[in-house]
């Protein structure tokens, strides 16, 4: 019912009676969440089925049980996860993966096996797989902070803010000493504060979570990726405007609530068991810059918050950096940040030798200190360079410098159609027919150079503010295709999980997952949701389960059709060209008469 009040009080009534009982403190924690940070109610819903599944005594739910079941009742899936679990001390991912894999497929029911191929997927760089493992053994009960922990990760790759939100708040609820759990948790709500236009609720919190985590782990203040991610947020609190903070206790106690000693109860004797975590804070923290997708200017943070983080900011002693006193290859000069995306922060810049703005694209640490990624950058700079055709964002130049690498792109004066989604709820079918004429043009041009995007998605197309002229963006990710046929690659997972195909997710592409996820956004932009979300949405898409387009928008059941095409399974039932695609949605749209 969503009363998360009501939710939280029973959980904290049984937190009384006994405080060691796991759903009634993972009630509470999602109850409070969902009442502290706007949004998190759907998402919270969902995890009804992970609380119930706590409540399973057939099924062991955290490492201490798994290993006395084992002791008492050895199984195969066991002794392959200690052959996993061997593996990983030795280093070697390849067989850590083969015996994960083979883990899963001798007992599907055992939710340490899908956890221990969820690690080894995420080690490996599997992040989208990582996601899909690791729900998994949450969803069947697995109780582990360092399970929260590699999730959020994961979850902050795929730009989903809120769940990685909720997911550091459960790493930190079973582990309290885990530093990293306190940037991701802030990382987290930093993202989602940024995406909603809001950051005067929560942002003296943020500013404390990495204060908090600095404490745990002093190292923190040397670590160059923690410094970076602290200068990102230096940017948007520069824009904050005055206004009142409001932590969670005001929150809770306006609900009638208050902090529960239950709660520390609770911890206090489950805190030995979370101990078995280890943290490798290098490389963990360097995933938190993967996808840090900024907007500046955006009216937020109250000025206690402001205060809050330049503190913070003084603590690990960050000079303030002037970008507009140099000109990167002597002609372009740095004006503002107005965002980033998954390789790094794009900057408003001018061309002083064309007299022209531009964007400019400054390439992630992680990126730009791995020869193997900057190569690859180099090398889809100038397959997208190719790209001539006015419906994608153009590459200009890619400018190596001292300090890192920099693409020199098209400077876009307009809104994404997320950012336009957000403000209309949906879009009408007339609309979405003149904005996807353009978008099958401009892919149709990509696939038509061997060119995959790999991550069509409505926060990377974007609607020029006077012409209307819509543009690709984000071919930053591009793959030049390989395979003999120029239609099939199969490499590492890349894209975001909920508009990927269902073979994307193993790491096959080609035109038709692109065309799958053109169609999963043209879907969402019409019903104001998209087909496939949530911890079900891997196997409602291999099952091509979703709800009619009709049911959305009654209008149009003629729609329903192209979506079965379009969304189908197998590649080979769906779409095969961007034409083709485009040719099928204009006959179902027009075949039902005036667009709603």
């Amino acid at each position: 019912k969503r009363d998360y009040v009501a939710a939280y009080n029973s959980a904290k009534t049984a937190l009384k009676g006994d405080s060691d009982f796991r759903p009634a403190f993972e009630l509470m924690m999602y109850s409070e969440s969902a009442l502290h940070l706007r949004g998190m109610d759907a998402l919270v819903a969902e995890r009804t089925k992970r609380i119930m599944a706590l409540t399973e005594k057939t099924v062991t739910h955290t490492p201490q049980e798994w290993a006395q079941a084992q002791a008492e009742r050895p199984t195969e899936a066991g002794r392959l996860v200690r052959k996993v679990m061997e593996a990983r001390g030795k280093g070697d991912l390849q067989a850590q993966a083969a015996f994960a894999e083979a883990a899963v497929k001798a007992d599907p029911s055992d939710p340490m096996v899908y956890f221990q191929r969820g690690r080894a997927r995420s080690e490996q760089g599997d992040y989208n797989g990582a996601i899909t493992d690791l729900t998994q053994a949450m969803t069947l009960g697995w109780t582990e902070p360092v399970l929260f922990k590699l999730r959020a990760e994961a979850l902050l790759l795929a730009e989903r803010y809120a769940a990685a939100y909720q997911d550091a708040i459960m790493a930190i609820a079973y582990d309290a000493k885990m530093a990293v759990a306190y940037v991701l948790r802030a990382h987290a709500a930093f993202m989602l504060h940024i995406e909603q236009k809001d950051l005067k609720l929560h942002g003296a919190e943020i500013a404390e979570d990495m204060q908090t985590a600095l404490k745990l782990d002093p190292r923190l203040g040397e670590n160059p990726t923690y410094r970076a991610l602290l200068e990102q947020m230096r940017v948007d609190v520069a824009h904050a405007k005055a206004g009142e903070a409001q932590g969670i206790d005001a929150v809770l106690t306006g609900a009638g609530l208050d902090r529960s000693p239950a709660k520390a109860a609770f911890l206090k004797g489950y805190l030995p068991l979370a101990a078995i975590a280890g943290l490798v804070l290098a490389g963990l923290m360097v995933l938190l810059l993967v996808r840090i997708a900024l907007r500046s200017g955006k009216k937020a943070a109250a000025e206690e918050s402001a205060v809050g983080m330049e503190k913070l900011l003084d603590i690990a002693k960050l000079p303030p950096k002037d970008a507009a006193s140099r000109l990167l290859a002597g002609h372009i000069r740095i004006i503002r940040k107005i965002g980033g995306g998954g390789m790094g922060v794009v900057h408003l810049a001018e061309d002083v030798k064309l007299k022209r703005q531009v964007a400019v694209k400054q390439v992630t640490a992680a990126l730009r200190d791995d020869p193997r990624e900057l190569a690859r950058l180099k090398d889809e700079a100038l397959a997208t360079a190719k790209l001539k055709h006015p419906n994608i964002a153009a590459i200009h130049e890619l400018i190596e410098e001292p300090d890192g690498a920099y693409l020199v792109l098209e400077f876009i004066e307009g809104e994404t159609l997320a950012e336009r989604l957000s403000r209309e709820g949906r879009l009408p079918l007339k609309d979405c027919a003149g904005i996807f004429k353009q978008v099958c043009q401009g892919i149709g041009h990509a696939h038509g150079h061997g060119v995959l995007h790999r991550d069509l998605k409505p926060s990377n197309v974007m609607v020029e503010k006077e012409t209307g002229l819509v543009k690709i963006m984000d071919l930053g990710i591009a793959r030049v295709t390989e395979s003999a046929d120029g239609r099939t690659v199969t490499t590492m997972q890349i894209g975001t999980p909920v508009y990927m195909a269902p073979e994307q997710h193993s790491g096959q592409v080609s035109r038709e997952s692109d065309l799958y996820s053109a169609a999963v956004m043209l879907y969402e932009l019409l019903a104001g949701k998209r087909p496939f979300d949530g911890a079900g949405a891997y196997p409602a898409k291999l099952e091509a389960r979703f709800q009619p387009i009709s049911a959305a928008i009654p209008a149009n059941p003629g729609l329903d059709g192209f979506f079965k095409a379009a969304l189908a399974s197998k590649p080979e039932d769906r779409f095969h060209s961007a034409a083709e695609f485009l040719q099928a949605f204009e006959a179902a749209a027009a075949a039902e008469g005036k667009p709603s």
